[in-house]
């Protein structure tokens, strides 16, 4: 029977000499120019991120030339978007929109969605952190909401344009059990009127 690890995998001798010491290739991208990142588009596009997300790059343009590399749909431009939003506070829905319109007017509405469904992510864990860093569970309740009802309202403005003061009124009144729900109507809903009816068939 084998007696480590390296022994159960069936690897050439080049790959056993980094594994034998639990090795790993450091690689700098900063000194590699862009377009000599990789030969394949979508490995590109998923080092592009890595490289520049210390350095001060505009994000719009940076997207604009990460989008059309990626594959729709896939898990790659899922993870990518995600970093993106994540590490580039720049990165608004307005931004967002204005790139996806130039580069994948087909994909803006799920985009945005992915987008939005990432900043809904980060809302509930600032509102986590912050319930726990003051030993109440109100605050994390509140900056969950908020974030659910911010990532509503972002929603509705990027699909149907202005959302109506009313309407904007009546989401931020919304019980928080029932945002989940909101948030699901205001992706799918054909237009702002089917947003509060009870008509599902949407």
């Amino acid at each position: 029977m084998p007696l480590s690890i390296t022994e159960c995998i069936d690897a050439d001798q080049e790959l056993r000499e980094f594994m034998s010491g639990m090795g790993y290739v450091l690689c700098d991208l900063g000194h590699i120019p862009d377009n000599e990142l990789a030969s394949d588009a979508e490995v590109c596009a998923g080092l592009l991120p890595l490289k520049h997300v210390y350095r001060g790059t505009d994000p719009e343009i940076l997207l604009q030339t990460i989008l059309p590399r990626l594959t729709d749909g896939t898990h790659l431009e899922e993870q990518v978007i995600r970093y993106m939003i994540r590490l580039f506070p720049a990165i608004t829905s307005e931004l967002l929109t204005r790139v996806a319109r130039r580069v994948k007017p087909h994909r803006e509405g799920e985009l945005i969605s992915l987008a939005a469904k990432e900043w809904l992510r980060q809302g509930e864990e600032a509102g986590f952190a912050r319930g726990e860093e003051l030993g109440f569970l109100k605050g994390e309740e509140r900056g969950v909401a908020k974030a659910k009802i911010d990532s509503i309202l972002v929603t509705l403005e990027t699909r149907f344009g202005s959302v109506p003061s009313d309407m904007e009124a009546q989401v931020r009144r919304s019980a928080p059990e029932l945002l989940d729900d909101l948030f699901k109507r205001a992706l799918t809903v054909a237009s702002l009127e089917l947003v509060f009816t009870s008509d599902n068939r949407h």
